[in-house]
This record gives structure tokens, C-alpha cells and sequence, in this order.
């Protein structure tokens, strides 16, 4: 990733998955990970036209502490610089201590992991139903 974003971490956590209408990605991801940075590329730099922002630390998953890294990818066309709290995304990649490649399922348990805890913390019904959705936001077009 080639732009050091700062702030601009902020606006995907304001989001909520398209499942879960009462836990934003902020909430879910400020329980579960820690020492935060964010950086990204703008969609004139990347192979594939879309735009991405990215998130690296460390998180807990299954009652033990992996490096994470997340990719919020945006509409191709996107850029980093017209992104804001309301600008609709996929979660393309969640990989765990290096990992370079990972299954849609695998990425799914994780983040949902990150929500449960959340949801079981704050007394918030949460179940395994909400997997289906909880990698884009509400409004993302998906390839049929």
C-alpha cells in the first residue's frame, strides 16, 4: 500500500456490515484489535482499478493473538481521496499472522468473531446467520 492514511481509518469503521444493523465495524473491530495502522492505495496505483484501504495490528481470535491485516475495498473508479463515512465497501481480504491467501468462509469466521465478541460484552443477540453479509456494507453490489 502506497498512501499513509491517518485518519482516513475512521470512515470504515463508521460503517455497519450489511447484516448487522446495530454494531458498526469501529465497535466490533475496538474490542477485538489493537496497535492500528492504516495505509492504502488510490485506484491509479492499483492492478485492478479499485481502490483500497487497508488495516494492520494485532487481534484476538479464538482465545489466542494473531498479526490481522484487512483490505476495504472500494467501487473501481473510488478514489482514496473521495472517501468518507458513506462510501459503500468489501472486506476483499482478512488474513491472520502473514497469511497471503484465504478462503471467503475463513474471513467471515474471523470478522464475525470480532462482532460476537462485541455483541456477547454488550448483551446484543448475535448469531452465526449475520456471517452471510458481514463482509460489505449494506448497498454493495455483488457479482452474481
Amino acid at each position: 500500500m502506497d498512501i499513509i492514511l491517518g485518519e482516513i481509518g475512521e470512515y470504515p469503521m463508521a460503517n455497519y456490515p450489511s447484516s448487522i444493523e446495530n454494531i458498526t465495524y469501529g465497535q466490533a473491530f475496538g474490542i477485538a484489535c489493537e496497535d492500528v495502522n492504516w495505509s492504502g492505495v488510490n485506484e491509479s496505483a492499483s492492478e485492478d482499478g479499485n481502490s483500497y484501504i487497508q488495516m494492520d495490528g494485532k487481534c484476538m481470535c479464538g482465545g489466542k493473538k494473531y498479526k490481522i491485516k484487512v483490505w476495504f475495498q472500494y467501487y473501481f473508479g473510488t478514489s482514496i481521496d473521495s472517501v468518507d463515512e458513506t462510501t459503500l465497501f468489501e472486506i476483499s481480504f482478512v488474513g491472520l499472522d502473514n497469511d497471503i491467501e484465504v478462503y471467503k468462509s475463513d474471513m467471515e469466521d474471523i470478522i464475525y468473531s470480532m462482532f460476537k465478541m462485541y455483541a456477547d460484552k454488550n448483551n446484543i443477540p448475535l448469531d452465526e446467520s449475520v456471517k452471510d453479509g458481514i463482509l460489505y456494507t449494506s448497498g454493495w453490489l455483488l457479482d452474481e
